[in-house]
């Protein structure tokens, strides 16, 4: 019995060709039908269908049908997660080592002249004062552009630049100039003589300066007498030649307030001006007894009246700490505290044995380094407060809350074994006739910590990091010239500078940028940038080698030209 062979047109159109089955019956349909009615060869069979499917079958269908969409738009959400997360990483590898500016020289602008002439003298408010031989540029510290310049002959001289909140007072030899904070002049006060010193109170609003005044000496008849004289004197020509003045200046007004003048052998080698006083640490050479007798003067910071005066042995050291009502002074071996009557507060007595050592103050700590060490005290009551095995100078502590952040160096013995050691092998014998086998060498480790103020408990230590310390309470920054710590740079004419941002709370490493080939001199820092002169380091150590050599005969150094000034932008 053969099979009957299936129908090949639809049952409803026979010329039609089969398109499928009815879903209901089996019988063949065309594309007509499968438009009109679905896959069912009549309405009949489509209302069977519909008759035959439960109401539970229909909410199953709905659901899978609802939990299908639903699906598809998570994986639809998930798509474009992953879509914004690929462009969001992408966009931020691009800006982070191709767009962003933090790590990278922001601005450069061109600046003429030498690296004596030139110069970054202060910074406010955004703006970058920068000396050079025609006067003082202000810089926009964001962009590098020039929005005011104080052009004089007294402006080109300034060597000092003191914001006072309202403005500047610019210190040149001769002047101190008054300027807003736009850099215009707005007064001016002429020094007497040689300017050696300025030093202005807290509030800037008094100042007093040292000056160097020339006087003419009287003839002498006896040739012969001045003959011997001027041959006996030949290294205090100078001395004898001039005096000092000390004089106190109306900051507000521009006007003198009194002076004093000194005899012709006293030097003054401090100054101090604070809230009541001015100090002024005064010395004498005794020709006979061949020695220097040395006097703390206390002046009425208004009047200038004599307060009282304080004598102090030949080894009194030349530095005074006027600050919160107390006067620090170094005499021989003792650190003394005066208050402003002239009455010792407090004393430490054999600091060191030999009376040298190294102390200085900042922000109410005393600092004094010792034992391979430094010892913290307190400026109020000179009483000792905590102690580390880090040494470090005045130039690298910075205060800020209740955080010190200081760079120096950690002396460590490590052992170090014979064999290792260069030349063994041409010196074994020696070696093994003193029975060597293994050395204590002691080396100093350049270290940066962050330490509690008032315990000096450590909160992180990063090691083996030098360089110059700089630090305005948001950012931390070690600033290195490789021509100045690297023996190898200034051999092979290749010097960097090195630029290391660390975060303050965690001393992380931000940023670690060398600039090849690039020095810069006379840096601050200004907000999220540190500014200063560029230089090329090549022609620097090129023209430092001749001037060394040259120097032993009283040449002048070779000057490095300036390729302007530069902004390296921090974070």
């Amino acid at each position: 019995m053969t099979d009957t062979p299936e129908p090949q047109t639809c049952t409803n159109h026979p010329e039609a060709a089969v398109a499928g089955h009815c879903g209901f019956c089996g019988k063949p349909i065309c594309r007509d039908c499968v438009k009109q009615l679905g896959y069912y060869c009549s309405s009949g069979c489509l209302q069977a269908t519909r008759m035959g499917v439960s109401s539970k079958e229909r909410e199953s269908a709905e659901e899978n049908k609802a939990m299908f969409a639903t699906m598809a738009k998570v994986f639809k959400i998930l798509a474009l997660l992953v879509l914004l997360a690929v462009v969001l990483g992408s966009g931020w590898f691009a800006w982070r080592f191709f767009f962003s500016p933090v790590g990278r020289i922001s601005w450069e602008i061109a600046q003429e002249g030498n690296l004596d002439s030139i110069e970054v003298i202060g910074q406010q408010d955004g703006r970058i004062y920068v000396r050079n031989p025609k006067g003082i540029r202000i810089l926009d510290v964001a962009t590098g552009d020039e929005i005011g310049s104080l052009a004089n002959a007294d402006a080109s001289l300034v060597n000092r630049l003191v914001t006072t909140g309202s403005g500047f007072l610019a210190i040149a030899p001769r002047k101190i100039i008054f300027m807003n904070a736009d850099g215009k002049t707005t007064g001016t006060f002429q020094l007497e003589g040689w300017n050696s010193r300025v030093e202005l109170n807290d509030d800037f609003s008094q100042a007093v300066y040292l000056s160097s005044i020339p006087i003419e000496e009287p003839p002498r008849e006896d040739q012969a007498q001045k003959d011997a004289t001027d041959e006996e004197d030949d290294d205090d020509d100078d001395f004898r030649r001039s005096r000092l003045i000390l004089a106190a200046v109306d900051v507000k007004a521009a006007r003198e307030l009194w002076r004093k003048d000194f005899d012709q052998t006293i030097q003054v080698s401090d100054l101090k001006i604070g809230d009541n006083l001015v100090l002024a640490l005064c010395s004498r050479y005794d020709r006979q007894r061949d020695r220097n007798s040395s006097l703390l003067v206390a002046y009425d910071r208004r009047t200038g009246e004599r307060r009282w005066t304080r004598p102090l042995s030949e080894r009194s050291y030349a530095e005074i700490v006027y600050r919160q009502g107390l006067i620090l002074i170094q005499d021989a071996d003792r650190l003394i505290a005066l208050n402003e009557a002239g009455e010792v507060a407090w004393a430490l007595d054999d600091t060191q044995e030999d009376g040298n050592f190294d102390w200085f103050f900042r922000d109410g700590l005393l600092f004094i380094q010792q034992d391979g060490g430094s010892m913290c005290y307190s400026f109020k009551s000179g009483k000792p407060m905590w102690r580390t095995n880090l040494e470090f100078g005045s130039g690298d502590v910075f205060l800020v809350d209740d955080y010190l952040f200081v760079h120096g160096s950690i002396s460590r013995t490590k052992e170090i074994n014979v064999q290792d050691m260069p030349g063994f092998n041409q010196h074994q014998d020696i070696v093994a006739d003193f029975g060597l086998s293994n050395m204590a060498v002691d080396e100093s480790i350049p270290v940066l910590m962050c330490l509690e103020r008032d315990s000096g408990e450590l909160r992180w230590q990063q090691e083996h990091v030098t360089g110059d310390l700089f630090c305005d309470g948001q950012r931390l920054i070690l600033f290195m010239n490789t021509a100045e710590t690297s023996r190898l740079s200034i051999l092979k004419d290749d010097a960097d500078t090195v630029v290391r941002q660390y975060d303050p709370r965690s001393g992380d490493r931000i940023i670690d940028k060398t600039l090849e080939g690039i020095g810069m001199a006379t840096p601050i820092l200004a907000g999220p940038y540190l500014v200063g002169v560029k230089f090329n380091q090549a022609e620097a150590i090129g023209k430092a080698r001749p001037s060394m050599a040259e120097a032993m005969g009283g040449a002048k150094p070779i000057p490095v030209d300036s390729q302007g000034i530069i902004a390296f932008r921090l974070k």
